[in-house]
């Protein structure tokens, strides 16, 4: 399953949609929204979120290699496509 990077993002958006239901967020999900700071989200979510990704795409994702990139920042949030570009550069 050959995927572009936009097919990825919407994927993505679309998933942050139905899961931003139950932490009742209620703004628009876009690529520049912050998944902490913007969605309040927090690790166990993050979790949630890649292991949905995960599943979806059959492939394994080091999410994990990434959060502790993430949490050495002076800035430590991504938004959503810095997550979308991390995920399509290990589906492809």
């Amino acid at each position: 399953m050959t995927q572009s990077r936009d097919e990825v993002l919407t994927y993505v958006l679309n998933l942050l949609e139905q899961l931003a239901e139950d932490w009742d967020y209620e703004g628009e999900v876009t690529p520049e929204t912050l998944l902490f700071r913007g969605l309040n989200l927090q690790s166990l979510d993050v979790v949630v979120l890649g292991n949905s990704i995960v599943e979806h795409y059959n492939r394994p994702i080091p999410y994990a290699d990434f959060l502790a990139e993430i949490g050495q920042r002076e800035f430590n949030d991504v938004s959503v496509a810095e997550w979308v570009d991390f995920t399509y550069q290990h589906i492809i």
